[in-house]
């Protein structure tokens, strides 16, 4: 079983990139870590697959992440998660195959139809094969995992549950930074708003 941890990072290093990274020394084994320098310049760390990019979108960078080591799953993570306790490659294997996983499920009401969040999530290599790589044209974020969760449905995949983050160990600190997402958010409204229309017109979502 081969797992790969990829990281998409954006600045923000010694904030949250070094310390995920640290994290994943310290708890997890028997992975793969691939991280994708959108335009940092992070340092060479051993142990770690860099791959550097210019920033383009969220789901370029996910599908970098995905190029750069072929395994048999793919943990994509934004930078800002830190694994907490001890993990290894054993947990992925009890995991469906044909199941696309995360911490979260969004409700029905933001695009029509429910679908997991894609900060962190748990891309089988079966469903990447069968379904490609993630939409490049939800530019620069937003609605680029609810697409691959239509796409993976569409193909006869399943959306699982979502996972105890606690159990697993893994922590998001999105959690304690509620006023710099919300300013995130204010500042890509233009984006978010052409990024739903895309993906409802897409899926024929009314």
């Amino acid at each position: 079983m081969t797992v790969s941890i990829v990281i998409t990072g954006y600045k923000k290093w010694e904030e949250y990139t070094y310390p995920f990274i640290q994290s994943i020394f310290k708890y997890a084994t028997g992975f793969k870590i691939v991280c994708v320098d959108l335009d940092s310049h992070y340092p060479d760390i051993t142990g770690v697959q860099m791959v550097r990019q210019p920033l383009t979108s969220y789901a370029a960078a996910l599908n970098l992440g995905i190029h750069a080591y072929k395994a048999d799953w793919y943990f994509l993570n934004n930078n800002d998660m830190l694994i907490t306790k001890p993990l290894d490659a054993s947990r992925f294997a009890a995991l469906a195959q044909d199941s696309l996983y995360s911490w979260v499920m969004v409700s029905a009401r933001t695009v029509g139809r429910e679908y997991l969040e894609s900060f962190s999530m748990f891309v089988p290599e079966k469903i990447r094969a069968t379904i490609g790589m993630f939409d490049e044209n939800f530019k620069p974020m937003f609605f680029e995992g609810a697409d691959y969760c239509f796409r993976a449905q569409a193909a006869g995949f399943k959306l699982a549950a979502p996972l105890d983050r606690t159990e697993w160990g893994v922590y998001h600190l999105e959690d304690e930074r509620d006023a710099e997402r919300k300013q995130i958010m204010r500042d890509n409204l233009a984006a978010r708003h052409r990024n739903r229309a895309y993906l409802q017109q897409k899926h024929g979502i009314k």
